[in-house]
């Protein structure tokens, strides 16, 4: 078949580029496949993909979004006054308590002091009117405290510094961190977060390389490491001691008996779980061995074509801190709203916990929202540079192209909307879901709050399902979010390609790679702060900072990998998806890939034939 001449997607050139003349609009042509006895649905037929003129699309949802986030910020801006008025009120509250306690005590002690005078002359025993006069001195000496305490609040704050003070010195000038300078140890902290960011963009520059030459491999791996944890994780759970330990059980020796029982019983409980998963994630692997080439495939196109455009994962980059943000502004606006229903004074109950209910639901959906918004566009501007670089190549070949400008200017403004409306149909999902889930507690009506939920999270899967494919094609074509996911359901049920895009290789082999980067990020950290505390003696108080430097290290590279890494989730699937539908164009553009593509698509479905024909 003889490739088309031009490409849908050079109208991208034209609108964003000064050379206009040899950039010609395609007219849109329907695809079908003749080859109904080779196992692709015949008689089916879509409509290949144009880009859109551009025209902000779903612009509702972008509006209400936008509406809802000014609402956020107006509100948050009360929150700093309120959350000072609270601190102040704790603060005075536990001054009050500790100044209490303090002349308290006072009282007692000079009670304690004329004591003696009180009983002399009775040495075997005291009388009752000495006892009464005792009592009534301590009662005296307590409302004479309680005057003095009502005319004195002005020293509140002094006084339980004192008390602070005395109550410190009562440690006899032990110190609990054995030596450690903690304001040192609190900069290091600091220090670990943005070295854990740096040391993962390294380890990432070196796992792009290994993604583009040795991709098959490693999806091969994230198999063999995934089987491999659960079944050593369950000759663990077999071999280990059990959680209760009975040689400290002082019972009866029935009730060693039992504890013995269940240990046993949880262990096996516990090892079968883990060997089960083991066997299903090898009976997974069989079944999908096939498939690894041609998801290897689509893996290298997309790290060469972001390689090739590493502007893509600017975003994606910044968008932890800007999530860490927008919560902080959300979750100030959830004071202001909170304060604003009586949620911190004393009120009627019900009324108190339904209007908090809601806030907070409300709050779990502006939070779900923002973040399915920003990982959405980060996928658009993916797609529609990986787009550009599939078919127009020479306007997609450095860190700022006019493909990544372009994809981005596209995504953040005239596709804004439908990424908006994508996203709020997983977000209510997902809250809904939710929600049943606590309301669950209550109890009542288990069996139909089952029902519900599986219903639910159904659905939810099929809204994600649906979302991931129709974001490939807003920032392919610039289409609203409903055409796009019917255009994306229809291509892939013509080229009965169900199976191919449903087996998540490229995304499991991505998750696997973002543990590696963060256990050797966390390790990488944690032998640093070893190093710089060599002259510390106290070496149980170093391996315990070790330790948190490590976790904090991990969990830090693994949010960074995970979200660099779906630049490249996002590119293998653009790649699938114009595979499907232009494959022509990678033949002539890069041909290398294109012959890698087929020949791994050959290897892994014999039975299909991939010919198409234009109609």
């Amino acid at each position: 078949m003889k490739p088309p001449s031009t490409s849908a997607y050079n109208t991208v050139a034209s609108e964003e580029s000064n050379d206009t003349k040899s950039q010609v609009i395609p007219h849109t042509s329907p695809i079908s496949t003749k080859e109904p006895s080779d196992g692709i649905v015949g008689g089916e037929t879509w409509t290949r993909g144009e880009l859109q003129p551009l025209a902000y699309r779903d612009k509702k949802f972008a509006i209400a979004f936008w509406v809802h986030f000014l609402f956020v910020i107006v509100t948050s801006s009360f929150a700093p006054s309120i959350i000072r008025d609270i601190v102040q009120d704790v603060q005075e509250s536990r001054s009050i308590e500790i100044l209490k306690k303090n002349r308290l005590l006072h009282v007692l002690d000079v009670d304690r002091e004329m004591e003696p005078k009180l009983y002399d002359g009775a040495p075997g025993g005291y009388s009752t009117t000495q006892d009464s006069n005792a009592n009534s001195l301590t009662i005296n000496h307590v409302r004479s405290f309680n005057t003095e305490f009502g005319n004195n609040t002005e020293n509140v704050n002094h006084n339980s510094h004192d008390y602070n003070n005395r109550d410190f010195d009562t440690r006899n000038g032990s110190d609990p961190f054995g030596g450690l300078d903690l304001s040192r140890a609190m900069s290091f902290s600091v220090f670990v977060i943005a070295a854990s960011i740096f040391i993962s963009l390294g380890f990432l520059l070196v796992a792009l390389f290994y993604l583009q030459h040795h991709a098959e491999e490693i999806i091969k791996g994230s198999f063999f490491f995934i089987i491999g944890y659960f079944a050593s994780k369950g000759i663990h759970s077999l071999l280990s001691s059990g959680l209760p330990d009975i040689n400290n059980f002082n019972g009866s020796s029935q009730g060693r008996e039992m504890i013995r029982k269940a240990n046993e019983d949880g262990k096996f409980a516990i090892a079968s779980i883990d060997f089960i998963l083991c066997i299903f994630f090898a009976c997974y692997a069989k079944a999908f061995w096939k498939n690894i080439p041609f998801a290897a495939s689509t893996m290298r196109t997309g790290v060469t074509a972001c390689k090739s455009n590493l502007g893509v994962f600017t975003f994606a980059f910044f968008t932890p801190l800007l999530n860490v943000l927008i919560l902080t502004v959300q979750t100030m606006a959830l004071v202001t709203i909170l304060n604003f229903l009586g949620a911190f004074e004393e009120q009627d109950a019900a009324t108190s916990k339904t209007s908090v209910y809601m806030a907070v639901t409300l709050f779990i959906l502006s939070v779900f929202w923002t973040w399915e918004v920003t990982k959405n566009v980060s996928v658009a501007i993916v797609s529609g540079a990986v787009g550009t670089w599939w078919f127009t190549p020479r306007e997609a070949s450095s860190f700022c192209s006019s493909a990544v400008t372009g994809s981005i200017r596209r995504a953040t403004t005239y596709s804004f909307g439908s990424i908006c409306f994508g996203s709020l149909i997983v977000t209510v999902l997902n809250v809904a879901n939710d929600s049943l889930i606590r309301l669950r507690q209550s109890k009542q009506c288990l069996l139909l709050f089952c029902v519900v939920q599986c219903l639910l999270e159904l659905l939810e899967k099929l809204a994600e399902y649906f979302n991931k494919w129709a974001m490939i094609y807003v920032g392919l074509y610039g289409y609203d979010f409903l055409t796009a996911g019917k255009s994306a359901v229809t291509l892939f049920k013509a080229r009965g390609w169900s199976s191919i895009i449903s087996n998540n290789l490229v995304h499991r082999a991505l998750m696997t790679v973002a543990t590696f980067i963060s256990l050797a990020t966390g390790l990488l950290v944690s032998i640093i702060w070893n190093l710089s505390q060599f002259n510390n003696s106290d070496n149980q108080v170093v391996q315990l900072f070790s330790f948190i430097y490590f976790y904090i290290g991990f969990v830090v590279s693994l949010i960074n990998s995970n979200i660099l890494l779906s630049v490249i989730g996002a590119a293998s699937d653009t790649a699938i998806v114009c595979f499907a539908e232009a494959s022509c164009e990678l033949e002539v553009n890069h041909p290398e890939l294109s012959v890698m593509m087929h020949v791994s698509y050959a290897q892994a479905w014999p039975e299909v034939d991939f010919r198409r024909e234009q109609v």
